[in-house]
């Protein structure tokens, strides 16, 4: 008894924890593998098992305790549907089942196997309410009876579980439906305040009770509607209306009105759907959207006036127009349609089709055209011509353009007679003739054009002359020629000038023809009241005349500025020689007269190498004219750029790198290398200064190549430079480049785009190329860099030039003895020449001018050694004196002495014998080298 109730005990006290368990367990599976543990492990029973099934028996979920691995067996039945019998009849009669291993339907179980079932079991259905949630079965020890405190403890703690399952679905059912609420309110809020327009909800009273986002931004805050009435909002007029358009929603359940509303000055149209929202509680609501119909109402009458356009425009465009549908029924005719077929158009529209009105002989083509029109787009014509035959039987000749409606299997149709067109193309016809036999008498091409330039009639020599071919340029227009549209209303403005005044008019033109650029000129002479006829004639020729002759002026005209500005730049570098020859030699002579030790000679010093400076810009401006004094040489341009590499590294900006690219075995050049230092100078210095403080390159390339007239055209100095072999330097910077402007005065005299210029510049580059017989080639583009390529010619002979001056070899000034005289138009500079000499040891004869210096000549020219001449002197030049001279004595040797240089004095002294030349400025070292080299000349011929 004892064991018995202690037994009862654990039965209970398992019922109380199951009990705790329902209280706070709200998760189905939790609930029954806690309930199965709490009743093997404490309540006293073997095993407990719970199946969890759906309406169908199929299994959700499960739990057992105290089985193990073995429940499987009766997993694998249940998902099989072969439940046991004692779990079908649970189930089926509701019935607290109890299992012993004598029962018949326990004999046969397929889970006897394990040795649990050998134990005693109960089997109950889980329900409440009507629900049946599945099964549960729990086994008692052995010698345990199933007594009715057994099965009422049994049933109870099944009863608990049934409630506790129907509890948590219930709580998940309200869960679900509260966020199913909550969604469809978001939902529903989420619509409207994305609704493109004013939406509202108002109870069965008119009261304003939620409004969307768009009525709250354009109509003001939700505060100042809701809760309040249209009586409150609103006049009391605009309220009874919006009243009424209430009740006829609430009564029809839906509601459809206009509305015209203020805003912010303009007026608006709305379209106000309103409707009838039911609730199982409460009274219904109204519902209301609204749309902006504003824009849509502007439309439908833009619509309507553009209807009434384009009908006024169907009705007078000056054709005969109708619009057929695919059956080929006439829907529509205009006026111009009623006067070409004679029908009105009430006895046509819906009751005629359109074959009626074409001519026998033309309807099949017509009604084949139609059908294909619709069958495959493009594959029928959109205009052709036809015979059309009106009320009275009558037939014209008509165009026809035809095209479908987009959209629709209509057409529309437009007729022109042309009847009388057809006329007059019969009657040119027939005068086609004669008019060939005319213009084959007349020159050049000849067309006969009308009034509106169409192509009526044409001559022409050779057909390939023609811009229209011939077998389609009659009818054709000039509008298709391929000129300018300024040009085709120009000969149109001709045509017409030409037929209301009778006057012959001339206009020119051009044309690509035949694979060449033509110019032509027509006049335009009267033929007939509205037709012209227009003789061309093929001015290619004149033209290209007229082109090389305006070339040769201004390469001319160019030619005669660069001399003049050359002639300017030497006269003045000859004075200002004159000038640096008093400063030089008077420093010079001041110099010589002082003791080694004496102060002075540092400052006159710094005088020689001022005046020395401006004799190097003096030799510019005549490097610029192209009169340089040149002592040229055999020179490898190569190793010239070569042994400047040095200098030419510290004169560019330091962002600036050097790149050298020089040819190989490049042919030598006559040149002179002081001159060519200085264009490499000018051109280095101009590309570091146009690299500015930005990275960039400079390359020196130089090379070989045969230079022809066709390129030569497109350098610089082309006059006199002839196609041979030229030597180039090239010197390519990646600077700012030049526009047009900057380019067309590179080579002017101190052009600079600089903020102060430093002289002569690429103007003196010009005049060193120039003298060299060369030319220049410039590429430049804005932003792209600038390269400049100086070509000159290659060496082909020897050169034998009168030697400059040369110093003696040890600094000393050379002495001499005899007799000079000297002639110079410069008082300073004849003193000076004077002391110069008579420090040499010479006697001295002064003449201030050409016709003294030969009177003193032929006085003394038993005494006289040597003459000293200036080039430019009054009342006889140098070269005057010279001649004068030379018929007193022969053998006199002459230097000459000039502020010009050697080249001009050479040209001026061609066929004579000239003994030397010494340029102005000079120095007393240079006169002495001069005069000893003539001497010892002088002396080694005889």
């Amino acid at each position: 008894m004892e064991d018995r109730l202690e037994y009862l005990k654990k039965v209970i006290n398992s019922l109380r924890q199951v009990d705790r368990l329902i209280t706070r367990e709200k998760d189905p599976r939790g609930l029954i593998r806690q309930a199965c543990s709490l009743l093997a492990e404490l309540g006293g029973y073997v095993y407990t098992w719970i199946l969890l099934l759906d309406e169908e028996g199929n299994l959700e979920d499960w739990a057992e305790s105290g089985i193990g691995d073995d429940f499987g067996n009766l997993l694998k039945m249940v998902r099989q549907r072969e439940l046991p019998a004692c779990v079908i009849k649970a189930l089926e009669t509701g019935d607290l089942v109890v299992s012993r291993r004598d029962e018949p339907y326990c004999l046969s179980c397929r889970l006897k196997e394990p040795g649990y079932l050998s134990l005693e079991s109960f089997a109950a259905r889980l329900e409440h309410e009507g629900t049946v949630f599945g099964v549960m079965a729990a086994g008692f020890p052995a010698g345990e009876e199933a007594d009715e405190t057994q099965r009422g403890l049994f049933t109870e703690i099944a009863e608990d579980i049934s409630y506790a399952l129907h509890f948590i679905r219930m709580e998940e059912e309200r869960d679900s439906s509260i966020q199913s609420h909550r969604e469809s309110e978001a939902l529903l809020n989420s619509f409207l305040d994305n609704f493109p327009g004013p939406a509202f909800i108002r109870d069965s009273e008119s009261r304003y009770l939620h409004v969307n986002r768009y009525f709250r931004e354009r109509f003001g805050p939700a505060e100042k509607w809701v809760g309040r009435t249209p009586g409150e909002l609103f006049s009391d007029d605009f309220a009874s209306r919006m009243l009424l358009e209430d009740r006829k929603a609430l009564e029809k359940g839906y509601h459809v009105f206009e509305k015209e509303l203020g805003l912010e000055g303009q007026r608006s149209d709305f379209e106000v759907h309103s409707f009838r929202i039911d609730r199982q509680e409460g009274g219904p609501l109204i519902g209301g959207i609204a749309v902006d119909i504003t824009e849509w109402k502007m439309a439908k009458e833009a619509l309507r006036k553009s209807e009434e356009h384009y009908r006024a425009v169907f009705q007078n465009t000056g054709s005969a127009t109708l619009i057929l549908d695919g059956d080929k029924t006439i829907r529509l005719v205009n006026r111009g349609f009623e006067r070409l077929s004679g029908y009105s158009a009430d006895e046509v529209c819906d009751r005629l089709k359109w074959p009626v009105f074409v001519a026998d002989e033309d309807r099949e083509r017509m009604e084949r055209y139609h059908d294909e029109r619709r069958r495959e787009k493009g594959k029928a014509p959109n205009e052709y011509e036809f015979r059309f035959v009106d009320r009275n039987g009558k037939q014209r000749d008509v165009h026809l353009q035809v095209d479908l409606i987009p959209g629709t299997d209509m057409t529309v149709c437009s007729i022109v007679d042309i009847s009388e067109l057809k006329s007059v193309q019969a009657r040119l016809r027939e005068s086609v003739v004669k008019m060939e036999t005319l213009l084959r008498t007349m020159p050049d091409m000849m067309f006969v054009l009308s009034g509106n330039g169409l192509y009526l009639d044409y001559w022409v020599d050779e057909e390939s002359l023609l811009a229209i071919p011939a077998d389609r340029i009659i009818g054709s227009s000039i509008t298709e020629l391929d000129i300018t549209d300024e040009k085709k209303a120009e000969i149109l403005g001709k045509i017409a000038i030409t037929l209301e005044t009778g006057t012959i008019q001339s206009v020119e033109y051009e044309l690509d023809i035949s694979s060449r650029h033509r110019f032509f000129e027509a006049r335009l002479s009267p033929y007939g009241t509205d037709s012209v006829i227009a003789v061309a004639r093929d001015i290619t020729g004149r033209r290209e005349a007229e082109r090389r002759r305006l070339e040769l002026e201004a390469r001319i005209q160019h030619t005669q500025k660069l001399e003049s500005l050359g002639v300017l730049a030497g006269g003045i570098a000859h004075d200002f020689n004159n000038i640096l020859m008093t400063i030089l030699g008077n420093a010079d002579l001041a110099i010589m007269s002082l003791p080694e030790s004496s102060q002075a000679r540092g400052f006159l010093s710094e005088i020689v190498s001022a005046a020395s400076a401006a004799s190097d810009l003096a030799r510019q401006m005549l490097a610029y004219s192209g009169r340089s004094d040149f002592v040229v040489s055999p020179l490898d341009i190569n190793s010239l750029v070569l042994e400047m590499t040095h200098m030419l590294e510290v004169s560019i900006s330091k962002k600036a790198v050097l790149k050298f690219r020089l040819a190989e075995e490049l042919p030598r050049i006559m040149a002179d290398s002081a001159q060519i230092r200085q264009i490499i100078m000018n051109l280095i210095t101009n590309a570091s200064e146009a690299i500015g403080d930005r990275s960039g390159y400079i390359s020196i390339t130089t090379g070989a190549m045969h230079c022809d007239r066709e390129y030569m055209s497109t350098t610089e100095l082309t006059d006199e430079v002839p196609e041979d072999m030229y030597v180039y330097l090239e010197v390519a910077d990646t600077g700012c480049g030049m526009d047009q402007s900057v380019r067309s005065q590179l080579f002017e005299p101190f052009f600079t785009t600089k903020y102060t210029g430093r002289g002569l510049g690429l103007s003196s580059v010009l005049g060193i190329v120039r003298g060299h017989r060369g030319a220049i080639k410039v590429y430049t583009e804005p932003g792209e860099g600038t390269t400049f390529k100086v070509l000159l010619p290659v060496l082909s002979s020897e050169h034998d030039l009168p030697g400059g001056p040369e110093g003696s070899s040890d600094g000393r000034v050379w002495r001499g003895s005899g007799t000079i005289l000297f002639a110079d138009d410069e008082d300073t500079v004849l003193a000076i020449g004077r002391k110069m000499l008579e420090n040499m040891g010479f006697s001295v004869i002064t003449a201030e001018d050409g016709r003294k210096a030969v009177d003193l000549f032929r006085e003394n020219s038993g005494i006289i050694d040597m003459v000293i001449l200036d080039l430019t002197m009054p009342h006889l030049s140098g070269d005057e004196a010279y001649r004068e001279m030379r018929r007193i004595r022969q053998d006199i040797p002459v230097i000459v002495s000039s502020g010009f240089s050697q080249k001009d004095v050479m040209h001026r002294f061609a066929g004579k014998r000239l003994h030397g030349f010494i340029q102005k400025p000079y120095r007393a070292e240079d006169l002495a080298a001069v005069i000893r080299k003539v001497l010892e000349q002088e002396s080694g011929s005889e």
